[in-house]
Formats: C-alpha cells, structure tokens, sequence
C-alpha cells in the first residue's frame, strides 16, 4: 500500500503511485530550462509570482489543477508532459487503476488530492481526473480557469461553490457541467471523502498554450 499523505492519516491505494508536487516540480523547471524561459517570463505569462513559481519548481509549494493547467501552458505543453516521460503519439490512453498516480500535496491545508486519468495521451481537448476531497478541511481558495468543466460524483456528499451560490451535492450520480471561468470549489460535506470525476475542457486559446500572455491581474488558482 502507498499512503496518499506522508503521514499515513488518509485513504491508502493498493499498488499506487505516489507523486510528490517535487516530482512535478522538478519536470516544470526541466521543461522550462530546455525552452529557455526564465522564471520572470513564466510570471508575465501566468500571472504568478516569481517567488510562488519558485516555490513549484522546488516542492514547496501546492499545485492546484487550475494551476498547474496555466503553468503547462505558458510553457506551451501539456499536462501529459509533466506526468510521462514517453513522448510517443499514442491516439489511445487507457489507465488501469494500479498504474495511475496519485498528486500528493505538500500543503496539508489543502483539501483535495487527484489522479490524473489520460496521462499518457498527449494533444487533447480534455483533461480528466479523479478528485478525492478530505473531509473536515476548509479549502480557503476559489478556483478559476477558462474552459468547461464537468463534474461526476462518485463517492460521498460535498458542497459545490459557484459564485456566489453553493449548491448541496449530496446524491451519488449527480452531474455538474459549467462555465469554470465562474470562482467554484467543492468542499467535502459530512465525515467521508467525497470523490468525483473532473474533466477540465480547455479553451481553444487557452489548448494552444496563447491564452496566458497578458494575465498579470488574474487570480492565481
């Protein structure tokens, strides 16, 4: 078994791989020293700071997906590049529970922990995840990002921000589908993890990795 936290607290997956946002840190900054772009240009692009981006490069800090889909695209890759380092064009990915790894913040505030589903498939529309939020943990941030999502609840019950509304989930089977540029978060409701799938479609701006010119002013999340 490998716990999906360090100490051991929280779900354990037989047979999975942990990844440690070091792991995926490290990827970044490897990607971005091979393209020749500096941490400041990754900032003008993304709109983060130079010390947070830093911070990723090093581990040190969370990776939400929202982020990590806006780092992948001013790098002008793709989320596939940072989880696998088989660059063949594969047109089919199929993930077998026991291969796929688990995204293993270092943040313990953070709320959720995911999978990414289709790592192996490089030049998609659409990026799929399991998302397994933790019960009693309030996730502070709001998250946004341009594209659709979609959301699909598997286990448990949460709360779903949207705006400024939030909507009870509570009845596994239930479908979401929005606009993701609205802030939205889900928060676990009761005392199990709630787990759901996401997939997280891009803007045709955004896919081919021109959308995070000039994004000094927007939110990171």
């Amino acid at each position: 078994y490998s716990n999906c936290w360090e100490k051991g607290i929280l779900t354990k997956y037989k047979f999975k791989h942990t990844m440690l946002e070091k792991e995926i840190g490290e990827r970044i900054r490897k990607i971005r020293t091979e393209k020749g772009i500096t941490l400041e240009k990754m900032s003008s692009r993304t709109g983060m700071t130079t010390g947070y981006l830093s911070k990723v490069e090093r581990g040190l800090s969370s990776l939400p997906i929202a982020t990590l889909g806006r780092i992948v695209n001013a790098l002008q890759v793709q989320i596939a590049d940072i989880f696998e380092d088989n660059s063949n064009d594969v047109k089919l990915s199929i993930s077998y529970p026991e291969d796929r790894r688990v995204v293993n913040p270092v943040d313990r505030s953070v709320c959720y922990y995911y999978e990414p589903l289709a790592s192996r498939l490089h030049h998609k529309f659409m990026e799929p995840f399991i998302v397994t939020l933790r019960p009693h943990c309030v996730e502070k941030k709001m998250f946004e990002h341009q594209g659709e999502e979609m959301i699909y609840l598997l286990e448990g019950k949460m709360d779903f921000y949207y705006g400024k509304d939030v909507y009870v989930v509570d009845q596994v089977g239930t479908c979401l589908y929005f606009d993701s540029s609205i802030p939205h978060k889900g928060q676990c409701r009761g005392d199990q993890e709630a787990k759901f799938i996401s997939i997280i479609s891009m803007s045709v701006l955004e896919h081919t990795g021109f959308a995070n010119q000039s994004v000094e002013d927007r939110q990171v999340g």
